[in-house]
């Protein structure tokens, strides 16, 4: 009889050959998540009069913030203006007895909201301005209000305050 030899062990774990590696892996988890959360996000927001809808494509048109017949169309500010005193102005619309102007930040967060207003403009407050600063650009809109209490509002537009 020949003596036998016991088979080889070792310490070492054994490694699976599979398609992908522990970190692609992980990267690619990590962006499922994070395009989910980010369609998640745009789903929530949309038919709300309140969240912005905007696209930033260089240097604003002439026709921007033109609203649709029946709805607001915002005046200004549009585009970059000097740092200082801050006005919003719109065109009024037949039909809507009140107006809110709202000022948000990239993330569509509101900044200010003035609240139901009978005019055209608005001067936004000083209390205000500490969150409406000079460089990042910021985004405003008014909401018109029918008496049936139906909100109709305008294209949203931005602005960026000089230093």
């Amino acid at each position: 009889m020949e003596p036998t030899t016991p088979p080889e062990t070792t310490s070492q774990p054994a490694r699976h050959r599979g398609r992908f590696s522990t970190p692609l892996l992980v990267g690619a988890i990590a962006g499922a998540i994070l395009a989910t959360a980010f369609v998640v996000s745009i789903v929530r927001h949309r038919g709300s009069p309140s969240a912005p809808w905007f696209a930033l494509g260089g240097p604003p048109s002439p026709s921007a913030g033109r609203g649709a017949e029946g709805q607001p169309s915002v005046v200004s500010p549009i585009g970059t203006i000097p740092h200082g005193n801050l006005t919003l102005h719109w065109e009024f619309v037949p039909g809507i007895e009140e107006y809110e102007a709202v000022v948000y930040d990239t993330l569509a967060h509101v900044l200010w909201r003035s609240g139901k207003l009978k005019g055209n403009s608005v001067d936004v407050p000083e209390s205000a301005m500490k969150n409406i600063v000079p460089g990042p650009t910021h985004f405003w809109r008014v909401v018109g209000y029918r008496p049936d209490g139906t909100e109709v509002p305008s294209p949203t537009v931005h602005f960026v305050l000089a230093p």
